[in-house]
C-alpha cells in the first residue's frame, strides 16, 4: 500500500526541482558569461556575442526568480505572496527580453538576431523564460490558501 501525498512533502519536491532549474539557469548563465569574455578578448564580433550575452543575464534573472519560486514552495502557504512576487520578476524578466532583442536588432543590425547561432541563443532565452513562467505558475498554485 502506499500512503497517501501531502502537500507539504510535494511541496518540498517542487521546491527541489526549482532548485535543479537554478542550477540550469547558472549553467546557461556560464555560457553566456564565455561569450562575453570570447567578445571582450576580440575573438567574435559584438553580433556574434550580443544574443547569448542576454541569455547570460536572463539567466540571471531566471536563477534568482527559481530560488523564489523553491523558496515559496518550501514554505508552503506562507510562501504564496513570494511565488505571487517571482510570478511578476519572471513577467518582467519576458518583457525584458523583448525590449533587449528589439535594441540589439536597432544598434548592432539583423545579424545579430537573425544568424543560426543568434537565433539560438535568443530561441534559448526565450523559451527558458516561458519556462519559467510555468514553474512559478506552479508555485503560485501550490502556495495558495484554500
Amino acid at each position: 500500500m502506499t500512503a497517501a501525498r501531502t502537500g507539504g512533502t510535494s511541496n518540498l519536491v517542487l521546491a527541489t526541482l526549482c532548485g535543479l532549474v537554478m542550477v540550469g539557469d547558472i549553467a546557461l548563465a556560464a555560457i553566456g558569461s564565455l561569450m562575453w569574455s570570447a567578445y571582450r578578448q576580440g575573438s567574435i564580433e559584438a553580433a556574434d556575442a550580443a544574443s547569448f550575452t542576454m541569455l547570460a543575464a536572463s539567466a540571471c534573472v531566471g536563477a534568482v526568480v527559481a530560488l523564489l519560486a523553491a523558496i515559496a514552495l518550501a514554505r508552503g502557504d506562507r510562501g504564496h505572496k513570494l511565488a505571487q512576487f517571482a510570478r511578476t520578476v519572471a513577467l518582467l524578466r519576458l518583457v525584458a527580453l523583448a525590449v533587449a532583442i528589439v535594441v540589439i536588432a536597432l544598434t548592432l543590425g539583423t545579424k545579430a538576431v537573425l544568424g543560426l547561432a543568434a537565433t539560438f541563443g535568443i530561441l534559448l532565452a526565450v523559451g527558458e523564460a516561458l519556462g519559467m513562467l510555468i514553474v512559478v505558475g506552479v508555485a503560485v498554485r501550490r502556495t495558495r490558501r484554500h
